[in-house]
């Protein structure tokens, strides 16, 4: 079956002509990327699993950059009031393959002149599609590490949103395109506020954040998916002595897990009514995955640390400690307690 390597990026300062649909009577304006046999770009069943390059990225951005990055699928699952859902398939190699059947986020050290200008171009996003269905079969997304400084969620003036560029990249991944500069639509120079607060606006500049989805994007996301089949997932709580207490909306089945926050290894978590143990993790710290029934998920970052605790004499704890007590754990910030 015919298929067809597509890219898109995102642009610091730079605006890219695309193609752009009028919607309804507010004159919504959205894109749905489409083949060239005028397929639209869409994923069977609104599925998605990704995987995240984390040796790709430097060691020191590692921790932020993986919260980042899922925080930027949260931001479609959460507010795109869509039936789609992002999977998680763990952590993989730093290699970018575009055939290996992965849908992988990576960090690029040097990148490829032509991906663009690496003075302005800070992702780009490559699509694998069946040209006559227009079903993806595999998406890569590759940010700009050498030569775009990106920010983590405090957002500073000096730095690219690395949350903003990966809504965005995770829009070309689901089937969108930009929303301006387009006959029949309003351009992006000038744009009223409307246009210009959508994820999938064409350009984005340091300082700048766009992480939540606006009528345009949502318009285009339920023009591909449908309207979501219920609320989002919602869950909360806190650390307590020997695990974690889960607060959630969800009722019926959902899938609970840990997740490292360093390396990304996937942990199953035994739900006892409201309380998930930490029996069996190993020292770190982790984020909290809860998944509904559709697959839908939200993340608690940074739910539980779990690590020795202080020695008898007030030195730092360090496992395997002389005079550490056997078995016991801090599990939270301030909380610990003794493993049975």
């Amino acid at each position: 079956m015919d298929r067809a390597m597509r890219l898109r990026r995102i642009l610091l300062g730079t605006l890219v002509a695309v193609l752009a649909t009028a919607h309804g009577a507010a004159a919504l304006a959205y894109t749905l990327e489409r083949t060239a046999s005028g397929a639209v770009q869409h994923w069977e069943g609104g599925q998605v699993v990704l995987r995240y390059g984390l040796s790709s990225f430097p060691a020191e951005d590692r921790r932020w950059a993986f919260r980042v990055l899922r925080r930027g699928a949260e931001s479609w699952v959460q507010g795109g009031d869509a039936d789609i859902a992002f999977g998680y398939g763990g952590a993989v190699g730093s290699t970018l393959d575009f055939e290996d059947g992965k849908n992988t986020l990576i960090a690029v050290s040097e990148w490829p002149p032509e991906l663009g200008d690496p003075e302005v171009t800070g992702a780009a996003t490559f699509t694998r599609v069946e040209v006559d269905s227009g079903v993806v079969r595999e998406a890569d997304v590759a940010f700009n590490w050498a030569g775009v400084r990106f920010g983590d969620e405090r957002l500073a003036r000096d730095s690219l949103d690395l949350w903003t560029v990966a809504a965005h990249e995770l829009g070309h991944l689901l089937g969108l395109g930009h929303n301006c500069d387009a006959p029949g639509a309003p351009p992006c120079t000038g744009a009223g506020p409307q246009q210009s607060a959508a994820i999938m606006f064409a350009a984005v500049s340091p300082g700048e954040a766009r992480r939540v989805p606006a009528a345009d994007d949502i318009a285009g996301l339920q023009a591909l998916y449908g309207p979501a089949p219920g609320p989002p997932p919602v869950a909360r709580g806190a650390a307590e002595p020997g695990g974690y207490r889960l607060e959630t909306e969800l009722v019926g089945p959902m899938d609970v897990a840990w997740v490292d926050a360093d390396d990304g290894r996937r942990f199953e978590a035994a739900l006892e009514g409201t309380h998930l143990a930490t029996e069996g993790l190993p020292p770190g710290t982790y984020d909290l995955r809860v998944a509904d029934a559709t697959g839908r998920a939200t993340w608690i970052y940074g739910a539980v640390t779990v690590a020795p605790p202080p020695s008898p004499d007030g030195a730092a704890g360090c496992l395997g400690c002389e005079g550490a007590p056997a078995g016991a754990w801090v599990i939270g910030l301030w909380l610990w307690g003794r493993r049975p």
